[in-house]
């Protein structure tokens, strides 16, 4: 199996908001974790959400400063945000990768939203490139499938793994909306049987959607409720022309994603078993049912669950 898979995630744009918190671990290191709602144009419509799960103030074994937690700490003491001073806000150049929040919902179901995980920011005063939220990954697709929607146009979403740097494999899914691109996976012949490896390259738009509802009173004019969506796609743009062969050991093997598949498990019940954990210190009492075991099929044909 490939020691480095590309998994990369770069945003620009102004600090719309965030929720950015500097805080004292148990250890007693200064860290400072949150999220960077980035808005990647003037108007402020297309806004990115970038987490950071923990960023200590200095690198561990060398005890050198960690430059990226001075920029977060400057964002949090002097930083100008786009709800309080529009296109004058603080400007953010971010890297970052591809990353899954697993989490399990109160009938105990797992959820693993994806979503982009910060490792470097910069304050810049430049413009914001054309191309100001995108990504490359090298994905194992495992699915694609057309979807149908109503009164709009249709698309592909690709299913299947990106790597993130410790080589922990992750469920996501990505759309193609060209013509092009729809219909060069559609005749690809990929399945969870004949999986398929290559390099996607897109962007990430956010579209904010508003409703209005009438609501009739008793007496005078009707009140007018107004309400708003974000409808995120992480579009792919560009395939890499010559995919990479898969069950191929320079590359990944059956065998490689199986026994990636099966350290996910194990890791899943460490975030379950946190998160009852913690949802006990608050009520006192663990919020979600006991866990059914995985069994793995020992077949090398069998399906990828995803």
């Amino acid at each position: 199996m490939r020691e480095k898979w590309k998994n990369n995630v770069n945003v620009q744009g102004f600090v719309f908001s965030h929720t950015l918190t500097a805080r004292i671990s148990k250890a007693g290191v200064p860290f400072i974790n949150g999220e960077i709602q980035v808005a990647t144009d003037e108007s402020g419509t297309n806004v990115v959400p970038v987490h950071f799960s923990y960023v200590s103030e200095t690198y561990g074994k060398s005890g050198k400063p960690n430059a990226t937690y001075g920029v977060l700490q400057e964002i949090i003491e002097n930083g100008k945000t786009f709800e309080e001073v529009g296109p004058e806000a603080t400007k953010v150049r971010i890297s970052g990768n591809v990353e899954v929040n697993d989490f399990y919902t109160r009938e105990g179901e797992l959820a693993s939203p994806k979503r982009i995980g910060g490792s470097f920011v910069h304050t810049m005063t430049g413009g914001i490139s054309d191309n100001p939220a995108n990504f490359d990954v090298d994905m194992v697709i495992t699915n694609v499938a057309e979807r149908e929607v109503e009164d709009a146009q249709n698309y592909v979403e690709l299913k299947g793994y990106v790597f993130n740097f410790r080589n922990d494999i992750l469920p996501v899914s990505f759309t193609i909306r060209s013509q092009a691109g729809m219909d060069y996976f559609l005749n690809a012949d990929v399945s969870s049987k004949n999986p398929m490896v290559t390099e996607l390259q897109g962007e990430i738009i956010s579209t904010v959607i508003k409703s209005e509802t009438e609501i009739e009173g008793a007496f005078g004019e009707p009140m007018i409720k107004t309400t708003s969506r974000t409808l995120r796609a992480w579009d792919v743009t560009w395939a890499s022309a010559e995919p990479a062969e898969f069950d191929d050991e320079a590359v990944i093997t059956r065998a490689d994603v199986k026994k990636a598949l099966a350290k996910r498990e194990e890791d899943l019940v460490e975030v379950k078993k946190k998160q009852e954990e913690y949802q006990a210190s608050k009520n006192g009492k663990s919020g979600f049912p006991a866990s059914t075991p995985v069994v793995e099929d020992e077949d090398d044909d069998s399906d990828f669950v995803f």
